[in-house]
């Protein structure tokens, strides 16, 4: 996805940004059998749907994460930690909090999950909600640790920490050892 990403680039203005989100809608709905393995249906929607929400129009990001969701391939975060974030941006809720239920039930493996809710939590002012989250992802990676690739457990480990430490001060919760190792990583 990096090259189809960076094509976004020359897309300069905000009509040539939604032409380019129409063009991956259109590649999504074509897939050619000479396609990287990673560049799927479900990938190239989630790009369409970013690039239309960076020009702040939410409904439509709303409709191309919800078909991501659907559509053939994987991504991480999973595709519907994008359809939740563009249900808090919409107003929509308790259809956000119900789709934030689902993720957490069906356990995913990928901490940017929870990350990704949670950090959408935070911004949209649920600090408990958003800790929660980062409580979750760190459970999450603690299942994921045993075999993992170790590089990536610790970068993912210092992320959730750090976004969580944010999260505890706003809270004004008293600081505990993942606050201190975020500290470590990111002092004052």
């Amino acid at each position: 996805m990096q090259i189809v990403g960076s094509l976004r680039l020359d897309a300069e203005t905000p009509e040539a940004q939604r032409a380019w989100a129409a063009q991956l809608v259109a590649w999504a709905a074509d897939r050619h059998p000479e396609d990287s393995p990673e560049v799927t249906p479900a990938a190239l929607l989630i790009e369409a749907g970013e690039t239309v929400e960076l020009l702040g129009d939410h409904p439509a990001a709303l409709d191309l994460y919800r078909r991501a969701a659907a559509a053939e391939g994987t991504v991480a975060p999973d595709a519907r930690c994008y359809v939740h974030r563009a249900l808090v941006a919409t107003g929509e809720l308790p259809s956000a909090r119900r789709l934030a239920e689902e993720v957490r039930r069906s356990a995913p493996a990928d901490t940017s999950s929870y990350a990704m809710i949670g950090e959408t939590w935070e911004k949209a002012g649920d600090l408990v909600e958003a800790h929660r989250w980062m409580n979750l992802g760190l459970r999450a990676l603690g299942r994921r640790a045993e075999g993992g690739d170790p590089t990536a457990t610790g970068i993912d480990l210092i992320l959730l920490l750090i976004v969580r430490r944010r999260l505890c001060r706003a809270l004004e919760l008293p600081p505990d050892a993942g606050d201190r190792l975020a500290g470590l990583a990111v002092p004052r």
